[in-house]
């Protein structure tokens, strides 16, 4: 199970990738483990807009993450 990122923009603050997946429940264990990496006391992570395209092949979803806590 691969999730393909695509970094579609990124700041000295945030990062915004677009993710996508043969299958949800790849791009639930990748979120985890963002989470898991960036303690979430003082990095904002949101994964949004999860969705099957309609071919049924792919899933997609919009990540973000602060790059510091500061």
């Amino acid at each position: 199970m691969t999730v393909v990122r695509i970094r579609t923009s990124a700041t000295h603050r945030s990062v915004n990738e677009h993710w996508t997946s043969s299958n949800r429940e790849a791009i639930d264990q990748e979120f985890a483990s963002e989470q898991r990496a960036y303690p979430t006391g003082g990095y904002g992570i949101s994964i949004r807009d999860v969705r099957q395209d309609p071919t049924g092949l792919l899933w997609h979803a919009e990540f973000y993450r602060m790059t510091s806590c500061d």
